[in-house]
């Protein structure tokens, strides 16, 4: 199931988004969240950590400075659980 959130600053897209990724996650389930910057999936990250620490949910982080080594690492890892 693919979904897209939009909406101005501040209306609650990163809370809905965290929501529904756990409910995913609780359903065996795996999550890719897209941002739009490096900044942003920088600061969703650290959310996502933070929220997602007594879980067990592995989170990662790909983006521009994330190395070549670690981003193979992780995709590979993503496609190994299909």
């Amino acid at each position: 199931m693919n979904r897209v959130l939009c909406g101005d600053v501040g209306v609650g897209k990163t809370e809905v988004a965290m929501r529904s990724a756990f409910v995913a996650i609780n359903s065996d389930k795996q999550v890719v969240l897209l941002c739009p910057s490096t900044v942003l999936s920088e600061q969703h990250y650290e959310s996502f950590l933070e929220r997602f620490k007594n879980t067990g949910a592995s989170i990662k982080l790909i983006n521009r400075h994330t190395s070549k080594k670690n981003k193979d690492s992780y995709v590979k890892g993503f496609n190994d659980k299909n």
